[in-house]
Formats: C-alpha cells, structure tokens, sequence
C-alpha cells in the first residue's frame, strides 16, 4: 500500500485523513515537523505526498517546512490541511509551493480526487534510497525460547547462501536479547542506540558497534530494560529499517512474545514474509488466535502470513491441519521436537547445525531457509500437500 506522510500534532487531523483514506494509502505522522526528519520518513515510505497543519505554530515555520522539503525533492506534492481558513497563512503556504489546500473535515471522495490527482502530477522524483532487501518477520503470541532458536537458525541458515554474509538478525522479541544468549554473546549496542545512531550510519559504526557472530552474522537486540523503548516512536522505527535495509541484503525480524500493538503491525507491513510459530498445544493455538484477530481489527491481511508448527510431534492428538483450520492459514513448515539437541546447544551458548548438523530440526530449518531464498519451492507446490512435507521435514 502507497503512503502519505502528514506533519501535524493534531489526532483528529490524523484521525480525519485515515477515515477519508481508507485502505487507499497508509497515514505515517511524523514524530518530528523538522525538514531533515520529514525527509527521513519520505524516504523510508517511498511517499510522494506530504500534508502539512497550516495553524498551531509560527507561520514562518510551515514555509519553511515546505519550502526545506521541495529544495530536496522538487516534485514532492505538499498539501496544506487546516480546519479553518486563514489567508494569510494559506497564502504563505503556496507561495512556499504548497500544491492546494484541504480544510479538515472535507467529504472524503474530494480528498481521494486530490490525492489521485497529486499522484498523476508528482511522480516520485528519486528511487528510495535503500535498495531492495528481503525481510522476514518471526511472530508468537507468547514468549518462548522456540522461535528465537528459530529465528537464529533461520539467520545463519540464510547466511550459508551468502557470499557477501550481509544478514541481520534484528531480535526485537521477548525476554530482550535471548538470541544473545542462545550464540553465547554479548552485546554493548542496542536497537534503542541504532535509533540514536541514524545522522552517522555507515559500514564503520555496523562493523563496531553491532553484535557480530563468529559465523558473520550480524545481531542487533532491545535493550535489557525495557523502560528504553518508552520513547521510542513509529517513525524511528520505520527509519531505522529503511536504513538498516540499504546494508543487509537480508533481514530476520524476531517478535516472539511481543504484546500486540501498532508498533508489531508496522514491522509486519513492512516484511515480505511473516510467520507465525505456533506449539501443538491448546493454550498456544488461543494465543495465537486472539493476536491474529488484534492484527485483523487493525486491517492486517492476516491471510499471507505463514502457519510453522514447533516441536512437532505425530503422538499429541492435535494435528498440523487441525491447527491451520482453526486459524485460519497456510502451514509452511513444521519443526521437529529435538528436545536433547536443542537443549544441549542452549546451554553450550553454539548453534544446533555446530553440534548436531545432520539433525532434523537443523534440515528442517535449513529447508525454510531454501524456500526463503527461491532455492526450493513453496510447501503448498508440492502435489502430497502438508503431510509429505512433514514426512520430508521428519525424516
């Protein structure tokens, strides 16, 4: 979905624009009404539309917002957005190069035929800054170290097929940092600084400053307090991974545990693939339940995200297929138990392809990350369905 940025400290300005826009484009508010901040979103978003509260500040700053943005991107479309009329504001406005005005409030089919209107005349005057990357969201609805063991493995799996070794793990799940702890490493830099470190972005402070495993794979994890992230917004966040994708060819997203909120479907809508891991046991298939059906409230297509099925067992009674109907997705992989392997690479602080490279679970994570990277094809392609594919993953 195309997105338009609006620069305002007014939630019903906000409110208003996502009503009259609907499922058409995704509202991202800036945190900041600085040039260099809005300039950041627009970049990270790829919007080629900008809204902008006349009113609620000096005029002299709205022009000069305007006037900052276009000096940088000459066909961006700006629109000036108030619930009033003030001409002399509106005035300054256009002459700083505004494109119109809409008065907040207006019928939503008259904001849609500007918006379509803008587009047709402001096309995107550069390509985003970062390149393509490939991203892919890990997701539980309770905290469990099962998926940041997947999530790791799945990291250095993808690592293996490459040959410049640019893959991150960016472990933003719950306890924070458990994937440090599962490579037996520690770490001095985290998220929260990344966010304070995006004026100075480069290879130098990656190669420093980042968490980096014996095996090349770079890690980047919360905070252990969580009280860091309290000021932490979207819009950093956004930045941040537009960022991080301009250096990573790949990016492994580990959401384990994380409470349910904007902030996760912000991080989902910008992956290309999501899964959601997913034990063989009652308790686990409500959880999942009740945060596919948050992310459904919210317009999340929860029906792209991929079903994986942990610690796999054919003795349990409740069945792959039982578990997908019941939410309502798509089984991709199912990952055997390997309790003793597993175990015993937690607590030697290696990885499971170190000790046990031949085990099932190492094949098995070894065969998502395949299917990742195009070397194999989708689960639902093969003609005996989801039981020849845990025969397969099961040996």
């Amino acid at each position: 979905m195309a997105s338009v940025v609006v620069v305002t400290q007014r939630e019903d300005y906000v409110q208003w624009l996502m009503d009259a826009l609907d499922k058409e484009r995704e509202v991202v508010v800036a945190d900041q009404d600085t040039v260099e901040r809005v300039l950041q979103l627009i970049d990270a978003t790829a919007a080629n539309l900008v809204f902008v509260q006349l009113g609620g500040g000096e005029k002299r700053s709205h022009t000069a917002l305007i006037e900052g943005l276009l000096a940088a991107k000459p066909m961006l479309g700006i629109v000036a957005i108030s619930d009033s009329i003030d001409n002399t504001l509106l005035l300054s406005a256009m002459r700083a190069g505004a494109r119109d005005f809409l008065r907040v409030g207006s019928n939503p089919r008259d904001v849609l035929a500007l918006v379509y209107r803008l587009d047709e005349k402001s096309p995107q005057d550069a390509a985003p800054v970062a390149p393509r990357s490939q991203v892919f969201s890990f997701l539980s609805a309770r905290p469990y170290e099962g998926i940041t063991t997947l999530a790791v493995h799945t990291a250095l799996a993808l690592l293996e097929q490459e040959e410049e070794g640019r893959v991150l793990l960016l472990d933003l799940g719950m306890p924070p940092a458990d994937s440090l702890l599962i490579l037996g490493l520690k770490s001095t830099y985290s998220f929260v600084d990344a966010i304070r470190s995006v004026r100075r972005f480069d290879q130098t402070l990656i190669r420093t400053a980042f968490t980096t495993h014996k095996s090349g794979l770079t890690i980047l994890s919360l905070p252990e307090d969580p009280k860091e992230m309290e000021a932490v917004t979207s819009a950093d966040v956004m930045i941040l991974l537009n960022i991080l994708r301009a250096y990573f060819s790949r990016i492994v997203i580990h959401l384990g545990g994380v409470t349910p909120s904007d902030f996760v479907r912000l991080i989902l809508g910008k992956s290309d693939e999501v899964f959601l891991v997913v034990e063989q046991s009652v308790p686990s298939c409500h959880a999942s339940k009740q945060l596919l059906d948050f992310l459904s409230a919210r317009d999340y297509p929860t029906d792209g995200i991929g079903l994986i099925v942990d610690r796999y067992s054919p003795d349990v009674g409740l069945e792959c297929s039982d578990i997908a109907e019941l939410l309502g997705l798509t089984l991709q992989h199912a990952l055997p138990a390997s309790g003793m392997v597993r175990l015993k690479a937690l607590n030697a602080g290696r990885s499971i392809f170190e000790i046990a490279g031949n085990d099932p679970y190492s094949k098995a994570v070894r065969a998502l990350a395949a299917r990742l990277t195009g070397l194999e094809h989708s689960p639902a392609e093969h003609s005996d369905g989801w039981r020849g594919l845990l025969n397969r993953l099961l040996g």
